[in-house]
């Protein structure tokens, strides 16, 4: 695991409406609006959170939602970005 991981999972718990989901339930499979309960406003809460934690800047190429609506997504977004 990454050491980016762990702080991206905390990100997405911050942002998620679903409370009941645990860090350890986020998985590569893991969709955010299906099993997190994103909604296009935490989705872009979490963005402005990843970009501020990281000190990156998400290319608007990845900004669609089927790019960054899952988490194994958001991670190889991030594997490129903070090399």
């Amino acid at each position: 695991m990454y050491d980016f991981e762990n702080i991206l999972k905390k990100l997405i718990l911050l942002c998620s409406e679903n409370k009941d989901i645990e860090l350890d339930n986020i998985t590569f499979k893991t969709d955010l609006i299906k099993d997190c309960n994103f909604n296009s406003i935490s989705i872009i809460t979490l963005i402005v959170k990843i970009e501020r934690a990281f000190n990156i800047e998400i290319d608007d190429e990845y900004l669609s939602l089927d790019k960054i609506s899952s988490y194994n997504n958001l991670c190889k977004i991030l594997k490129r970005k903070i090399k």
